[in-house]
């Protein structure tokens, strides 16, 4: 659609912002809002995305962190001596 605009804005040789201005180019406002629409949807979904993206890795990045403490611990149960109450000595 962009493409379509432009070549019809250099065809008739306006001037960017009076072609691109939905109010001053009656014949070709639906065009115009339509492409406007579709870049804030655009920039709409890119913002999700990299919601997505930085939510996945945070959790990516505490599910490591959740591995990592669970090794260490399962490693001190089996090294640390244990009372009869279940606790270490240290």
């Amino acid at each position: 659609m962009k493409a379509q605009l432009e070549a019809a804005r250099q065809a008739a040789g306006e001037a960017i912002g009076v072609f691109y201005d939905p109010r001053q180019n009656a014949e070709h406002a639906a065009d115009l809002q339509r492409s406007h629409r579709l870049r804030e949807e655009m920039a709409s979904l890119m913002q999700r995305v990299e919601a997505w993206g930085r939510a996945a890795s945070g959790a990516d990045e505490h599910d490591r962190s959740a591995a990592e403490a669970s090794r260490k611990n399962r490693g001190r149960l089996r090294t640390e001596p244990m009372l009869a109450s279940g606790r270490s000595y240290a």
